[in-house]
């Protein structure tokens, strides 16, 4: 695979000490939550984690593999500079009571705390994944080369759904179910130059036509 392809895969990820899968696209996991969907990465666009996309690029279309990704390659290693002590006052600033193993968000941090004593609260802001080896199964099943499904996919990997496109040589018009926050329509607009050649991107959102009645 090279540089800019834009790839179908399926792939089971796992954390190689427990075989607990996390990701995945396909298996009983997939079945179970209903997300049994392949999904389309762009080569070198950082969709996946840097030990997978460095193994994707070695093999072709058809192809299925195995492969153990260490954690400086993957969620990156446990870091104790991460650990943190908040003081309970500050969650109670936003009315919260915190437990162990409840997540949270502090600045746009995600983390986990991991212990509540008198007035002291740890909180972990590791990755869940960090310092662990995964392992994942991957099958690259066959390379995108229709515009229309490019364009499609890019929308998917930023988490897009219930979206129709009208695209011509020059201009892609995205109409979604939902309001297109700002911030994503301007990512999207960078990544589809990038990688479509389109400069000229529209979002709107569907008009509900009994409400317009």
């Amino acid at each position: 695979m090279k540089e800019k392809e834009f790839v179908e895969i399926d792939y089971i990820g796992s954390v190689k000490e427990t075989s607990e899968p996390f990701d995945f696209t396909t298996g009983e996991a997939a079945k179970r939550y209903g997300v049994e969907k392949p999904v389309v990465i762009i080569i070198g666009a950082g969709h996946v984690m840097r030990g997978l996309e460095e193994e994707i690029k070695k093999h072709k279309v058809g192809d299925e593999f195995e492969v153990e990704i260490p954690s400086d390659k993957a969620f990156g290693p446990r870091s104790g500079k991460l650990v943190k002590l908040i003081p309970f006052r500050e969650f109670k600033k936003h009315d919260l009571s915190p437990y162990p193993g409840m997540r949270v968000d502090f600045d746009g941090l995600p983390g986990r705390v991991r212990s509540v004593s008198g007035g002291r609260v740890i909180v972990d802001f590791n990755h869940p994944l960090a310092g662990k080896t995964l392992h994942y199964w991957v099958r690259i099943n066959r390379k995108v080369t229709k515009r229309k499904e490019k364009v499609e996919s890019i929308l998917e990997l930023y988490g897009l759904k219930e979206f129709r496109t009208r695209l011509s040589k020059e201009k892609l018009v995205v109409t979604a179910e939902k309001p297109v926050p700002e911030h994503v329509q301007g990512a999207l607009k960078v990544a589809i130059e990038e990688h479509i050649g389109l400069k000229m991107v529209n979002f709107q959102q569907k008009v509900n036509q009994q409400k317009s009645k």
